[in-house]
């Protein structure tokens, strides 16, 4: 039997390809932290597939509609100085995420 997420993946032969979501990679890290079974393991997992979530999607998706709204709405400097320093917040979580993804990776 393989443990591990990447045991699963690694039991492919040379012709074998499959491709995975964040999601569906973060669904079999939950899963391996249930089969671990304790209740620090899965609520650690729990939080490390959250912060992995909102970094890869969720952040991205929020800082595009900033910088649209920046971009689209007329602003005066008070509102233009606030609308970017919230895109400067969410540029810095997106220069975080290979330090989250390393951790993430380094989990399995």
């Amino acid at each position: 039997m393989v443990r591990g997420l990447v045991g699963f993946l690694s039991i492919a032969d040379n012709n074998y390809y499959k491709e995975f979501s964040i999601f569906q990679l973060a669904g079999m890290l939950m899963e391996e932290a249930v089969a671990i079974g304790t209740f620090q393991s899965v609520c650690g997992y729990l939080l490390l597939v959250l912060v992995v979530l909102l970094t890869v999607f969720i952040i991205p998706v929020v800082q595009s509609v900033a910088l649209a709204y920046h971009w689209f709405k007329p602003m005066n400097d008070k509102e233009r100085k606030k609308s970017a320093m919230l895109i400067e917040v969410f540029a810095a979580w997106q220069y975080a995420e290979v330090f989250i993804l390393a951790m993430f990776f380094a989990s399995w």
